[in-house]
């Protein structure tokens, strides 16, 4: 339970580290991808208070894990309890647990806080991969999004242009082994009957393991995220406001599935002669369609698509300041 009260420490650290990153980044807008294709405009904020969720939820699975791991096995006995009357609900109460277990035999063979633990740290170090992967990805000279300070980076032993993001790397790697721990500890009991076997003598090298190395990646990545810095992006893909030309067509009338072959049709006419939106002039988008409005394309920014957005949850930035609010008095 103390090492329980360090990781939500360090869960905590990591989220005040997003909430820092978000609250600089509000009006900073970048591409957002689906299928690694560029898609809709995001802010960089959005992009942190994303992960800001995720990291949320685990601190909530750890609150759950406490819950269920409180329960005394002491008074069990090796199978059948004992013959003398111990009060086991004032040792529990002494010991600090909620409850001891109502069942002697589950007391001795039960290992769910093992798995339990073990689930956390895999999920958790999930969502430190998948982040880590998209640092890794966005501070590439082909997205350049992200600067990550020289003190998170190493150099190349070669080649002396090279900046890599070897902490990133590494938490990205280290994921595979708490997936691991995981399904040690389901393997070693999908087939022990009741109650106590010297199978479940292995479930403490898995569990200290993850136990030692969520702590670890935890605290980094809260470091890693206060040495990472996003860029302007200057490189605009009008092709990105698809989605907010054709909502524009059905505000005026136009049925979604016409909207949505007039924007393909747009879409196809600037591949065909490399053009962007904004590049086009009036005759062009006319003959397009008719339905086609030129200030309103010409207006067009990735600021202004993303307020656009009038759902809760989206990457406006009047949305995605009340996530910011929410978060601030989440965490205190």
């Amino acid at each position: 339970m103390e090492d329980s009260a360090l990781i939500e420490k360090e869960l905590k650290l990591l989220l005040k580290a997003l909430l820092k990153l978000a609250k600089k980044n509000t009006r900073n807008f970048i591409k957002g991808y689906t299928h690694m294709q560029q898609a809709q405009y995001v802010s960089a904020a959005h992009w942190a208070m994303a992960y800001f969720e995720m990291f949320k939820r685990d601190l909530a699975l750890l609150s759950t894990f406490r819950d269920r791991v409180s329960v005394m096995p002491l008074g069990s006995g090796a199978i059948a309890g004992s013959n003398f009357a111990i009060d086991r609900a004032y040792t529990a109460k002494a010991l600090g647990f909620k409850a001891a277990c109502a069942n002697s035999m589950d007391g001795v063979s039960d290992r769910d806080f093992a798995a339990d633990f073990c689930y956390f740290s895999a999920l958790s170090s999930v969502h430190l991969s998948r982040m880590a992967e998209e640092i890794i990805i966005y501070a590439t000279t082909e997205f350049n999004l992200i600067d990550i300070d020289d003190s998170f980076a190493t150099g190349s032993s070669l080649m002396p242009q090279k900046k890599n993001p070897d902490i990133a790397e590494l938490l990205r790697g280290k994921s595979a082994g708490f997936m691991g721990n995981l399904l040690s500890v389901l393997a070693m009991m999908k087939g022990l009957p009741l109650t106590y076997n010297k199978d479940m003598q292995e479930d403490k090298e898995t569990l200290f393991r993850s136990l030692d190395g969520i702590k670890s990646c935890l605290h980094i990545a809260a470091r890693l995220i206060d040495n990472i810095a996003f860029k302007k992006d200057n490189n605009e893909n009008t092709f990105m406001y698809s989605v907010d030309v054709a909502d524009y067509l059905v505000e005026k009338g136009v049925p979604f599935r016409d909207a949505h072959e007039i924007t393909g049709k747009l879409v196809g006419y600037c591949v065909e002669n490399g053009k962007q939106f904004t590049q086009l002039s009036k005759a062009e988008l006319a003959s397009i369609s008719p339905k086609l409005d030129a200030g309103m394309i010409a207006s067009l920014n990735p600021e202004k698509s993303a307020n656009m957005k009038k759902t809760a949850g989206s990457p406006s930035v009047k949305s995605v300041e009340k996530q910011i609010a929410d978060a601030e008095r989440f965490i205190k």
